[in-house]
């Protein structure tokens, strides 16, 4: 199996003069599962953060393998989950920035 941290994704960024930048906070951001595109011209599909957005894109971040991961995608590719759905989860998040049940 190959492993992640030697994947590279395709990034796509927003028109920041255009759309302006949003960012939840620090360490209570939403979980989401986004569909990413692979260099090799696959796609994956990973549970991730939303740090920041705009109305076209979302920053994602995430862990896997050892390897960070934080880049724009487009805000189609993205859909909100619950913490508790999660695969990858923060280990610095912050329990009381999540709904009852969801942490």
């Amino acid at each position: 199996m190959e492993n992640s941290s030697q994947r590279a994704y395709v990034e796509s960024h927003p028109d920041f003069a255009v759309h302006p930048t949003t960012r939840f906070t620090d360490r209570r951001e939403p979980y989401v599962r986004a569909s990413v595109q692979r260099t090799d011209g696959d796609t994956e599909t990973v549970d991730a953060k939303v740090t920041f957005w705009t109305a076209t894109h979302a920053n994602i971040r995430w862990q896997a393998n050892d390897a960070a991961y934080d880049f724009w995608v487009r805000a189609e590719t993205v859909t909100r989950i619950p913490r508790r759905d999660s695969i990858w989860k923060d280990v610095y998040d912050h329990a009381d920035g999540y709904p009852e049940g969801e942490y």
